[in-house]
């Protein structure tokens, strides 16, 4: 689907910055997704979105009924060095129980 040049705008404003997440969200065809098209999105939302792009610290948000999970890239971070740590020490755990 193309984006309105309005639509490009708008998508440049709510992902400002320099971040692989912020490229991500500007790259993202968001009317193909359960957030829909980014015009329809309320100002709760913009407004996180800004918030979770503009923070260096990690964060992520539940949203909707869906609960659907934007975040930024300190928690991307986050995860790929704490998660993988917890994966690793829930296998010895199954190991140590064995099951």
């Amino acid at each position: 689907m193309k984006e309105s040049p309005r639509a490009g705008r708008l998508v440049d404003q709510l992902f400002p910055g320099n971040g692989e997440m912020a490229a991500l969200m500007r790259s993202a065809d968001w009317a193909r997704t359960q957030f829909g098209p980014v015009e329809t999105w309320p100002k709760s939302l913009r407004t996180v979105a800004g918030v979770l792009l503009g923070s260096r610290f990690p964060m992520m948000v539940w949203w909707g009924p869906n609960l659907l999970n934007p975040y930024n890239d300190a928690y991307r971070q986050y995860c790929s060095t704490y998660l993988s740590s917890f994966k690793v020490q829930m296998s010895e755990l199954r190991r140590i129980a064995r099951f």
